[in-house]
């Protein structure tokens, strides 16, 4: 009894002998290994975490996390106009061709062109659905950060994690820096 008392009490002393601050890592160093386990899981895998190290935080505000989040739709934006506009040069190309099969008489190469043109217009609609889509959600995100005049402080983290995925099939490595976010209470903030 005596044992478990003593065990408390040198327990509660090393716990009260760090600091806040090391404290909210050693909290945040668990919401990470977790939030990387729980992705792993739905990916049916383990993680084996050979280093884990937390390497700095930086203390943004919500708008600038958004700012990036917008940005990065943008760049999705972006690709996906610059695939529409290839597939209706494809497109065009193909349009030509037939025409020119047509103009020949050559029928079955000019029923195969236009398939491979009506294939390279629809790609082309899709990709450019998928840039209005993106345009849009950056457009929200742009008024959301007009509208939002006193934005909350964010905590940018970096860890650097050494770990191997396992998969049934095969095992993967992973030496990365990886970010996360985190709101003033130390919680983490899942991606959208």
């Amino acid at each position: 009894m005596k044992q478990l008392l003593l065990f408390i009490i040198i327990g509660t002393l090393i716990y009260g002998c760090q600091s806040k601050q090391e404290r909210d890592i050693e909290k945040m160093n668990s919401q990470v290994k977790k939030e990387i386990q729980d992705r792993a899981f739905k990916m049916n895998a383990t993680v084996e975490f050979l280093d884990f190290k937390f390497v700095k935080c930086d203390t943004i505000d919500e708008n600038d996390l958004l700012e990036s989040k917008a940005s990065r739709f943008q760049e999705k934006a972006i690709s996906f106009y610059k695939q529409g506009s290839n597939e209706l040069d494809f497109a065009n190309l193909s349009q030509r061709k037939m025409l020119q099969y047509r103009d020949l008489g050559w029928s079955s190469l000019y029923y195969s062109e236009k398939q491979d043109f009506n294939d390279y217009m629809k790609k082309a609609q899709e990709a450019k659905d998928s840039a209005d889509f993106y345009q849009t959600k950056d457009s929200l995100i742009q008024l959301k950060i007009k509208a939002n005049h006193n934005p909350k402080n964010i905590f940018e983290t970096s860890f650097f994690v050494k770990a191997r995925l396992h998969t049934k099939q095969n095992t993967e490595n992973l030496l990365d820096t990886l970010y996360f976010h985190f709101d003033e209470n130390h919680k983490i903030l899942r991606a959208e």
